[in-house]
């Protein structure tokens, strides 16, 4: 479709952008980054016009004889040209007008011209008014008038309400036009295309002049214009006129600063400006002075001499400075009224009382009065480029390059402005009040004995200035290297007061028509002045220059901010929206501007990404912004512009994109992390549980062998040894007669020895480790059976869960705590039941043991024992060893619970290999019946 040509671009109340082709390519809408064919029907071999109705209907129109005209609206086209009533010819252009009319020219093949027809709001069929004009162009103007330009030139041919216009305003064509077209700009006058021979425009149209030629003015070739042949002419919404010619685009733009020509730039003694009190403009240059009364040209005042230095005086006169006389010149004459000082004077001024102040080469300060001259300071040093002001009683002014010398008075004042690191003193200037002094990194007021201060590092804008102007409007134009900045006086006074305060600022340069910088720093003196009308005069490198602020349109539309361009990895988005970007994109570069072509250098822009940052975000004229590191989630871009005057968008462009999550980013993974920590840690405390299970083993296994030592020890040397002096001292009872009472004597005694050797092997017995038990159950039975103290007389001993052996550590240690526990309820418990509960879990082995009697003292609950009584310690201990918990406690219904909680892997001797690889045949029996097909079954 774009090889087709593209012929028309029009752009709707809505802002969508239609375009025309040529080769009956028809039209199109560009939208979301790309062209979309709007399906026009029997598409025209060229597109000649597209405009938009009062009622949001678009209309497109081709130059034929027949199928001229379309009709858009509700998505449906209709071909207007059977029933809107129009005649037989070639359409010339549609021209909507704000009264909700619809004008077409209309030039039929066999008439003398062409004649206008329109269309009311509500009416399908067109009206005809007739006419004869050369290949004619409608165009409305601010009033909503309707005017028609043809080869013989511009007239007014409708008035607001529709009806022939009665005033009869007529401008000539320029020579040569062939197919001209006609738009008016925001001030009031026409441009024109001509086809032929550049561009015509009509200055002030529709205002009465007896000579309406002199108004209309010709551009071509030689004025600069790319080309002689100028197709169309265009007014953006910002006021500016463009021209697309066979050459290319030109653009013309109202300047704001204006050059005086008749003022030329002295590149070796400087132009040197004043102003008067009546605020007529002196100016010097090249050996001449010239005078600028309000609101007329500069005139030759005094030719062929050389002047120092100019400045104000009362009365409406000024000083003039040469190298050894100094004169006062009025409107009626020059007088000399006395010698200089010195023979090198850089500048003068005239404070409130009359006395003239002068500035010498050598930095010497004098002031002048009835009685003659007085010096008011000692250079210091021999700095360039400051120069003296006045104030209402006395002058300051640099002494060196950062000491301010302030005399009011006999009071004289010397200010370092080192100490407030602001660089050198580039100039001096009168203001209310005091003084304003420019440094090469700030700016400076001093008011009395306050001292306030703006550095460039917030205010950019400040530094190095040549020259302050402050006028009755309010406002304070502030002359520099950049250009000529406008303020508010009272923004001013409040960063001085409150320093980063915001101060809205203008500036105008080179691209407002301001034709040069200011003059080297050489040239000391005021470089821009204000005159009666409130114009301000500037001396430039290029020349004399003046800007009036009265004339100045600061009624700028506010920029429209569109976000171009999303890019993220390799793929780019084109005016997005809403849109969703891939999983794992981490980086994306934003791309925005505004629609500003008057202009763009000065758009500046600010941005933020809601939840990135925390505050909008400074952006200068940059267009593009880069994030990195973006994690998975829902983000909103928004952009703001501010234009030249510093006003930003009352609305931002937005953004809305969402970046989806990988799955190491998705919350399933997280949560299988989550699960594979407590995997970890459950398998640590496992391992760390065998670990303690095995030190405890171990250690067991070492007592096991202490005492089997020792029970091998007793039985092979003690009870032996005893066995058989008892076998000698039951030889020598036998010896005695059997009624001898000593043989009675001595065969007690042997069966008490008896009876101790039999004790001494139950205790070798018990040294020796036991077998494995098999049964928990069994064990307490006969530990309860062979208790020695009464127990009471209701016994239950209850096992649940699947059974398994004791290792003979545990066992011992289990016995020797049931044992215990026991023998305290038969002592102390005064108990008639007792229940016993043995618990077999997978993870520990569980027994409690349980009476209803008295139980136990509280205070042994919460002191954990009684003094003198080792028994629940000694339980603690034996439960310790084994890595084991034991909790004593009191039931709610009476009675004492004793709970003891052993680890399985240090209470149940180990599984024998046989029953593992019977138990992993049993699971993985399970796995495969449960994964096999039910289809393989039978």
């Amino acid at each position: 479709m774009v090889d087709a040509g593209v012929q028309r671009l029009f752009v709707t109340s809505t802002g969508k952008l239609w375009v025309g082709f040529a080769q009956s390519a028809g039209v199109a809408v560009y939208e979301a980054g790309g062209l979309i064919d709007q399906k026009l029907p029997r598409s025209p071999p060229v597109i000649t016009n597209i405009t938009e109705g009062p009622d949001g209907a678009i209309w497109v129109e081709w130059g034929g004889i027949s199928n001229r005209l379309w009709r858009f609206r509700g998505g449906s086209w209709r071909l207007a040209d059977s029933d809107t009533g129009l005649p037989q010819g070639y359409l010339m252009g549609l021209t909507p007008a704000r009264n909700g009319r619809l004008w077409i020219p209309v030039m039929a093949p066999n008439q003398n011209g062409a004649g206008l027809a329109y269309a009311v709001p509500g009416e399908r069929r067109f009206r005809w008014v007739g006419g004869r004009f050369d290949y004619p162009n409608l165009a409305e103007d601010g009033r909503g008038r309707i005017w028609v330009t043809d080869r013989h030139g511009t007239i007014l041919s409708r008035d607001e309400t529709g009806a022939a216009a009665v005033e009869k305003l007529h401008y000539p064509a320029v020579p040569g036009v062939r197919l001209p077209d006609l738009t008016f700009d925001t001030r009031g006058g026409a441009w024109g295309a001509t086809q032929s021979n550049g561009v015509f425009r009509i200055s002030s149209v529709g205002q009465h002049t007896t000579a309406p030629r002199k108004q209309v003015e010709h551009f071509s070739v030689r004025d600069g214009l790319s080309s002689d042949i100028t197709k169309r002419t265009f007014v953006d919404r910002e006021g500016d006129i463009w021209i697309a010619t066979d050459g290319g685009l030109d653009r013309f733009r109202f300047a704001d600063v204006h050059s005086v020509p008749v003022i030329p730039a002295d590149p070796i003694d400087g132009i040197a400006l004043t102003a008067s009190r009546d605020g007529t403009v002196y100016a010097r240059a090249r050996r001449t002075l010239y005078r600028i009364g309000a609101g007329e040209q500069p005139k030759v005042l005094i030719s062929d001499f050389k002047a120092e230095a100019l400045c104000s005086a009362a009365n409406g006169s000024i000083w003039l400075v040469q190298r050894k006389h100094i004169f006062k010149i009025d409107q009626q004459a020059r007088r000399e009224l006395f010698g200089t000082p010195s023979d090198s004077i850089l500048d003068c001024a005239e404070d409130g009382l009359g006395r003239l102040w002068v500035l010498t080469g050598i930095r010497d300060a004098w002031w002048h009065d009835l009685r003659g001259w007085h010096r008011a300071a000692l250079a210091e040093s021999s700095t360039l480029g400051s120069g003296i002001a006045a104030s209402s009683d006395g002058a300051a002014f640099a002494s060196t390059g950062s000491i301010l010398t302030v005399i009011s008075g006999s009071r004289r004042r010397r200010i370092d402005m080192s100490r407030l690191s602001l660089g050198d003193i580039t100039n001096v200037d009168a203001s209310a009040g005091g003084f304003l002094i420019s440094t090469t990194s700030g700016l400076v007021r001093v008011r009395g004995d306050k001292i306030r201060y703006l550095d460039s590092a917030r205010y950019p804008w400040v530094k190095a200035l040549r020259t302050i102007v402050q006028t009755p409007r309010g406002e304070t134009w502030l002359y520099g290297a950049e250009g000529i900045s406008r303020v508010r006086t009272a923004d001013l006074d409040g960063a001085f007061a409150s320093p980063g305060s915001k101060i809205s600022r203008r500036l105008f340069d080179f691209h407002d028509g301001l034709p040069g910088g200011p003059q080297r720093q050489g040239f000391v003196g005021r470089q821009a002045v204000l005159d009666a009308t409130g114009r301000i005069w500037l001396a430039t490198s290029a020349g004399l220059a003046t800007i009036d602020p009265k004339a100045i349109n600061d009624d700028r539309p506010p920029l429209r901010v569109s976000i171009r361009s999303i890019a993220a990895g390799t793929s780019l988005y084109r005016d997005p929206t809403k849109m969703t970007l891939a999983a794992g994109t981490t980086s994306v570069t934003i791309s925005y501007t505004a629609a500003s072509l008057s202009a763009p250098e000065r758009v500046q822009f600010r941005y933020r990404l809601q939840g990135v940052d925390e505050g909008w975000t400074f952006a200068g004229a940059r267009r593009a912004t880069t994030y990195t590191n973006l994690g998975p989630g829902t983000y909103r871009f928004q952009v703001k512009a501010a234009n030249e005057a510093g006003e930003w968008s009352p609305s931002s462009a937005v953004l809305q994109f969402e970046i989806r999550p990988t799955f190491l980013q998705s919350w399933s993974f997280r949560a299988l992390c989550v699960l594979g920590m407590l995997a970890s840690l459950w398998v640590a405390h496992r391992l760390r549980t065998r670990a303690v299970a095995r030190q405890v083993r171990a250690r067991m296994a070492e007592r096991h062998d202490e005492r089997e030592r020792i029970a091998r020890e007793l039985h092979d040397t003690l009870l032996q040894s005893v066995h058989a002096l008892i076998l000698r001292f039951q030889h020598v009872a036998e010896q005695l007669p059997v009624e001898q009472p000593a043989r009675r004597s001595l065969e007690d005694a042997l069966d008490g020895a008896e009876a101790v050797i039999a004790q001494g092997r139950d205790r070798v017995r018990a040294l020796r480790p036991s077998s494995p038990a098999d049964d928990v159950e069994k064990l307490l039975t006969d530990i309860v059976g062979a208790q020695q103290f009464r127990l009471p007389a209701v016994r239950t001993i209850e096992s649940v869960g699947d059974r398994r052996s004791l290792s003979a550590s545990a066992a011992d240690e289990i016995a020797a705590i049931a044992s215990e526990a026991l023998s305290n309820i038969a002592r102390h418990a005064q108990a008639n039941r007792l229940d016993i509960a043995i618990g077999y879990g997978p993870q520990a082995l569980t027994v409690r043991i349980r009476d209803d009697g008295v139980g136990l003292d509280p205070l042994v609950l919460r002191e954990g024992g009684r003094d003198g009584h080792y028994g629940l310690t000694g339980m603690r201990e034996r439960a310790r060893k084994l890595a084991a918990d034991i909790i004593f406690d009191n039931a709610a219904d009476g009675g004492t619970e004793v709970t003891l909680i052993v680890p399985a892997s240090t209470a149940f001797a180990p599984v024998p290999a046989r029953r593992i690889r019977r138990t992993k045949g049993r699971w993985f029996g399970f796995l495969r019946a449960r994964n096999a097909d039910p289809r393989d079954a039978g």
